[in-house]
């Protein structure tokens, strides 16, 4: 359990970002990008 805990203490907010913008890309990609033109 504090392996767990030392390991999100490792991400800095500034990688915690880039994740959280990255991850609109990744759900185009997955579900298609057809379905969000369309909606």
């Amino acid at each position: 359990m504090s392996k767990k805990k030392e390991f999100i203490a490792i991400i800095s907010d500034g990688e915690k970002v880039l994740i959280l913008s990255a991850f609109p890309f990744f759900l185009i990609e997955y579900f298609g990008e057809e379905f969000f033109i369309e909606y």
